[in-house]
């Protein structure tokens, strides 16, 4: 890695007389990154052979020339028969060359080219050790992400299809010649685990239970455990053998169970509604403690909204969940959905936000404020939004571009301008600020601080070294040059998580108590 010209970032660190100033490279959009170079070290020669892959660029570069290096090599990894495997990605991140060598072969075959008119998500590949296939991995290719594997001699065969998406691949059992999945394949709020057989491309679901599992299988894939759980219910934990037949439940949490029973939890709901973008969106609604439908309750929604993310998630969720609940108590409805962007359901609903990211997925929460507004049960005036991360860039985006609609809003450590974030994330979504200037400037809630009516609570750790504290920091100067009210809250020291000591539980009071005095 040689970073000479990779720009510097630094942040001061409280607590003693001369602060502490911490620094180091970050390239944030648009700026320069590493020059990476891979090399093979034989240890009986004792020398490094150089792995050329500088000069395999792809046919077509967008609006970007790259230099020799300007461009990621995001997985690499040795094949059973000791040659390297290389993923290379062009900077936009549209073009995938899967590169091989060997020592004493500097430069590389071609394995697997992919290209795409918006990004590629990179996947990892599993070589085999024999047999017909050489590696299976996952592509959006069709649309929708699923299962393909490349035979001996490099040509690309489709073992799932539909749509639908794979998840996640968990294993291959070469003897079996089958391949273990999850996949939200029936309903995207669940996951449930999979096997396909190689040779009749035929797929068996293995668990039952309607809930989200996560599934750890053992050497050998004889058995695995299934840790699985539903949004009211913490998790069971169970053996299995490969067949998907129990062989213990190892942890059922009935302790927990007992007292959640004891609770006055309110009931919760997974539903659907057409936007009014005609776009059909998943939800879910946590009702208010002793609802009663005669009344009118305030709304609170909890947004991520992040590119292949989703919150509509049938899955325990803790202490989040519990601090819902404690809202609902209060009598308050909680709400999320799925907005464009969100995973699990093909790439056109993924990618709809390439180049714009905030637009759409602020356009589906103003079409949900609508919707649920109109519900005889909601006080359409009383509506309001709480997110962290790129959750607290939705969250902004939503009290300034959905000012009319949206009373309140909560944004923990937001990204406030694309501009200041790294540029492998932005830049794979949004391409540079000199390519895409008027994407990262529209949708970059700093420059519309103006239009805020409600109420904005923002918050952020002096010590974020993901979504640094200058996005804050510009945000409320933005404010303060526009006479813009607001509320603040900062925590020194405190990184993207702002936790340690009792940090957490006064974040949680400071945001409970601004959500009840002003929503």
């Amino acid at each position: 890695f040689d970073e000479t010209e990779v720009p510097e970032f630094g942040m001061d660190i409280f607590g003693s007389l001369y602060p502490k100033r911490e620094a180091w490279k970050y390239p944030k959009a648009g700026e320069p990154n590493s020059k990476v170079q891979v090399f093979i070290h034989a240890l009986s020669k004792g020398k490094s052979m150089h792995c050329n892959t500088e000069d395999i660029l792809p046919a077509v570069y967008g609006p970007i020339m790259p230099n020799k290096y300007d461009h990621y090599l995001p997985r690499i990894q040795w094949t059973p028969n000791n040659q390297l495997c290389v993923q290379k990605l062009n900077r936009l991140q549209n073009h995938l060359d899967v590169l091989q060598f060997g020592y004493g072969q500097a430069n590389a075959q071609i394995l697997y080219t992919e290209g795409n008119t918006k990004y590629i998500d990179i996947v990892d590949w599993t070589f085999t050790q024999s047999g017909t296939y050489k590696a299976i991995f996952c592509s959006e290719v069709s649309g929708y992400k699923h299962i393909y594997a490349l035979d001996q001699t490099n040509h690309l065969q489709a073992l799932s299809s539909g749509n639908w998406e794979v998840d996640q691949v968990l294993g291959m059992d070469e003897a079996k010649a089958c391949i273990y999945f999850t996949s939200g394949k029936d309903n995207p709020a669940e996951r449930q685990l999979y096997v396909l057989n190689m040779a009749d491309k035929q797929i068996k679901a293995l668990t039952t239970e309607k809930a989200w599992h996560n599934i750890r299988f053992s050497p050998g894939f004889m058995y695995f455990t299934d840790n699985y759980s539903t949004l009211q219910k913490p998790a069971v934990t169970a053996l299995k053998l490969s067949d998907g037949s129990l062989v213990k439940i190892l942890e059922d949490n009935s302790t927990l169970n007992n007292k959640l029973n004891d609770l006055n939890l309110g009931q919760v709901k997974f539903g659907q509604f057409l936007s009014q973008d005609t776009v059909l969106l998943d939800y879910w609604q946590i009702f208010p403690s002793n609802f009663d439908s005669s009344k009118r309750y305030p709304v609170l929604f909890f947004v991520y909204g992040g590119p292949g993310h989703q919150t509509v998630q049938n899955m325990w969720s803790g202490a989040n969940y519990m601090w819902y609940q404690y809202l609902a108590q209060k009598g308050y409805m909680i709400i999320t959905i799925d907005n464009r962007g969100s995973g699990g359901r093909g790439e056109a609903f993924k990618k709809m936000t390439y180049l714009n990211l905030g637009k759409y997925e602020t356009m589906d929460y103003i079409a949900a404020a609508k919707y649920f507004g109109q519900k005889s049960y909601v006080d359409a005036k009383r509506i309001g939004i709480f997110g962290w991360s790129y959750g607290g860039f939705m969250a902004s985006s939503c009290i300034t571009k959905g000012a009319d609609y949206f009373k309140t809003a909560v944004a923990v450590a937001p990204v406030t301008n694309w501009r200041y974030y790294d540029n492998i994330y932005t830049e794979r979504y949004m391409r540079t600020p000199a390519a895409n200037a008027e994407g990262y400037d529209n949708n970059s809630p700093i420059n519309h601080v103006s239009k805020i009516k409600g109420k904005y609570l923002i918050i952020h750790g002096t010590a974020d070294d993901n979504v640094h504290f200058q996005n804050a920091a510009e945000m409320i100067k933005a404010m303060n040059d526009q006479n813009i009210p607001y509320d603040a809250e900062i925590y020194p020291n405190t990184n993207h998580g702002i936790g340690g000591g009792k940090t957490r539980w006064h974040l949680f009071n400071k945001i409970t108590e601004f959500l009840l005095g002003n929503l």
